[in-house]
């Protein structure tokens, strides 16, 4: 076992310098994964942390995990060292930005491993079984100043890793502050340090001057690592084994110089291979595409010729099946009736003098004799307001009932003197109105012969009114007929049976009664329409229309002709006849298109270029045109069997 040399004491004497001692060693243990290494760093709180990783744990095997560690010690504000024994580790440790050692400070070591000395790496520890391992190392004491440091210094060694690693530390710190705080005799070792760096290009630990040019192979051989592992363990037999801080080499370290023949040679193996399989499997496919896979898409588009039609079509609620000789089908005749009122306001406006009305009854207590009136004036006798009477009536005279003189009475109606709202009377029967008759005063009449009402007299005034106009009944109308027209539909739909359909074009709407209270002109502020309408519709079903329909057209084509469904152009007019039977008169045009023998063609096109294809299809009738598509995109012909032959009827 390896003592902790002079040389590496100087460099934890440098970390001590500059960013104080660490006191904290955490132990990775082979199976953590990234998320288990920073849930230990959240739950530590010393700020300044040594991370022991094994060469074999999971957390090596990805570089992302390094990234994924830095960027969380930055977040908790945490300095990490990473301490390996394995110098690939170790440079991309630090690629990543972290300061790594291939062994732990003897200080931290003695805190956090108890009897172990500093020359026990934490491999060896954990295989001792607890045992406290021998050594000869002398306690080391941490030197106070930079040139105590370089008197240790070997000539040679891992001095440029400590200087590199103390540098790279002091990019993530403020240790280029607290360098304005070294003595002049410091700042002069640590110039001397940087040209000793320069000259040791063979260190094992020094950042070589060529180290940028090496990253990639190095990260590529960390990558690689399990492909080659097992090749390395069995080379590692026949290495001479040298101990590391407690570990062999061959456990924990592969050469460079061997990564550097095993990524050579399989950039050469690369090389060679590759293009040979690419070279071959072009052969393959070019060879399949000229001597298998040739194929040949015919799109074929047929001439369209219209058969006109005039047909007529019977619904017969009476028949079952469809009657192909008197062009019949089974159906039903569907038949639903609503009745809706709504309120509506008049839009009208005129200017009025209106004069107010009432109804009074006229008393005749004067004798039995019958009182001729010719048109009166009434005077009502608590306002004083002058009525007339409208025309000429007679009163009937008294009579006597039961000993009792009962007066002759008749209704008449009176209309003010003058237009305006002054003459509105509240009467009521509890304040009943009395009028007397002034060309009656001073005779016996007068008091014998008189008017009385309960009834309000009112209507009388002077300005602008509502009125309701033709718009405002016409709108209404429309307004409820399209109400009912839309829930009458509803309904109608609701009430077809399920194997049937319902031709729109049959729905017939009959108004059965309409009223709107009021007529064009009359004074109202607002006015109530009702309507009562029946709806109609055929129902029939499909499949059987289309099947008399196919029926009739097939009679006026040719038997080389097929029928194009969605080229039919139809429109429809019905008729209600007697004894539920609706009459469906169908007009317009269907296209159809010639018969394409596709089997023929395919046998006739064999081995035919362009040219020879288009002579071909002109020749064929009801062929409008033809579009050809070859694969692959070299070939000109088409194919010399019958099943590379595809012919897609586009109509």
């Amino acid at each position: 076992m390896l003592r902790f040399a002079n040389n590496q004491m100087s460099r934890f004497a440098i970390f001590n310098k500059f960013v104080g001692f660490m006191r904290k060693l955490i132990n990775i243990d082979s199976g953590d994964i990234v998320t288990s290494v920073i849930d230990k760093l959240i739950s530590e709180k010393a700020k300044n942390i040594f991370l022991f990783i094994p060469s074999n744990a999971l957390f090596w095997h990805s570089i992302v995990n390094l990234k994924l560690l830095k960027r969380e010690a930055g977040n908790l504000n945490k300095n990490i060292i990473i301490i390996n024994s394995d110098r690939v580790k170790r440079e991309l440790s630090e690629r990543v930005g972290f300061v790594s050692l291939s062994a732990i400070p003897e200080e931290i070591a003695e805190e956090d491993a108890g009897d172990y000395k500093i020359e026990d790496s934490l491999e060896d520890i954990l295989l001792s079984g607890g045992k406290k391992q021998e050594t000869n190392v002398a306690p080391v004491v941490a030197p106070k100043k930079i040139s105590d440091i370089i008197r240790l210094l070997p000539d040679k060694g891992p001095a440029l890793s400590s200087f590199a690693s103390l540098k790279k530390y002091s990019s993530h710190t403020n240790a280029e502050e607290e360098r304005g705080e070294l003595s002049d005799e410091d700042d002069r070792i640590l110039s001397g340090i940087k040209k000793d760096i320069t000259k040791n290009e063979d260190s094992r630990d020094i950042y070589e001057t060529s180290a940028d040019m090496k990253k990639n192979k190095l990260e590529e051989e960390f990558f690689d690592r399990e492909n080659f592992e097992e090749h390395f363990n069995n080379k590692a037999k026949n290495v001479p084994s040298q101990k590391i801080f407690g570990g062999t080499k061959n456990d924990a370290y592969f050469s460079e110089s061997m990564a550097r023949k095993m990524i050579k040679k399989r950039v050469l193996m690369k090389g060679i291979i590759f293009p040979l399989l690419i070279v071959i499997a072009s052969a393959s496919l070019a060879g399949m595409a000229i001597f298998i896979l040739p194929k040949a898409e015919l799109h074929i588009f047929r001439k369209l010729e219209p058969v006109p039609f005039d047909v007529a079509i019977a619904v017969d609620s009476t028949i079952s099946a469809v009657d192909f000789e008197r062009n019949k089908i089974p159906g039903q005749i569907l038949t639903v009736r609503k009745t809706e009122e709504k309120l509506f306001l008049s839009s009208g406006e005129k200017e009025i003098e209106e004069k107010a009305r009432g109804l009074v009854t006229v008393y005749n207590e004067l004798d039995s004799t019958s009182q001729p009136m010719i048109p009166s004036r009434f005077q009502e006798e608590k306002t004083g307001k002058i009525f007339w009477s409208k025309k000429s009536v007679i009163v009937p005279g008294a009579s006597i009932k039961d000993g009792k003189i009962l007066p002759g009475t008749l209704d008449v109606e009176i209309v003010a003197s003058e237009a305006g709202s002054d003459f509105n009377i509240n009467c009521s029967a509890f304040s009943p109105c009395r009028f007397t008759i002034p060309a009656w005063q001073g005779t016996v009449k007068y008091d014998k012969l008189y008017a009385v009402t309960n009834e309000p007299i009112k209507g009388g005034s002077i300005g602008k009114v509502k009125v309701a106009t033709i718009e405002d009944i016409a709108k209404a109308r429309e307004v409820v007929v399209s109400n009912l027209k839309s829930e009458l539909t509803n309904e109608l739909n609701e009430k077809v049976p399920s194997n049937l359909q319902l031709l729109k074009e049959s729905f017939v709407e009959k108004i059965i009664k309409e009223s709107a209270g009021v007529k064009v002109g009359d004074v109202a502020d607002d006015f109530l329409l009702s309507a009562d309408m029946e709806l109609s519709g055929v129902a029939f079903n499909e499949e059987d229309f289309n099947r008399l329909f196919d029926f009739i057209i097939k009679n006026k084509m040719s038997e080389d002709m097929d029928m194009l469904a969605d080229k039919r152009e139809v429109s429809f007019a019905v008729s209600y006849g007697a004894d539920k039977k609706v009459l469906i008169k169908a007009t317009g045009e269907e296209s159809v298109a010639w018969k394409i023998d596709e089997l023929s063609i395919k046998r006739d096109v064999l081995k035919k270029n362009e040219s020879d294809l288009r002579q071909y299809f002109n020749s064929i009738k009801g062929v409008e045109s033809v579009r050809v598509d070859f694969w692959p995109f070299w070939v000109d012909k088409t194919p010399n069997k019958e099943s590379r032959i595809e012919i897609i009827i586009e109509r």
